[in-house]
């Protein structure tokens, strides 16, 4: 099964392959329109409750250097997030804010 594909019902699934194509350090790993195709379903599955896919919704959108858009989305992803998580979702929106995505730590 190639990489990009997961079955399209399992939310946890698609967000985990968003949040890898949109945030993976490796560059010939990411694809941000796939990232945003996936986050996007995984939102709309979860009826748009859980912040941790929201959040990856917006590093997609960050991925493809749609900042505004990563913006709309990182501020609902604070607003919602448990409190223990609004410390990094407030960081990654800082960087939205500063035009740059986000990339996750490669240790």
């Amino acid at each position: 099964m190639p990489i990009s594909s997961v079955d399209p019902e399992w939310e946890s699934a698609l967000n985990s392959l968003a949040w890898l194509l949109a945030t993976c350090p490796e560059e010939t790993i990411r694809s941000g329109h796939k990232a945003v195709e996936h986050a996007r379903r995984a939102c709309e599955l979860s009826n748009w409750q859980k912040s941790l896919f929201i959040d990856t919704l917006a590093a997609a959108y960050a991925e493809v250097n749609q900042f505004e858009e990563a913006i709309v989305w990182q501020k609902k992803a604070v607003s919602i997030a448990p409190e223990d998580k609004k410390p990094d979702c407030q960081s990654r929106l800082e960087l939205y804010q500063a035009g740059k995505p986000y990339r996750q730590s490669s240790s």
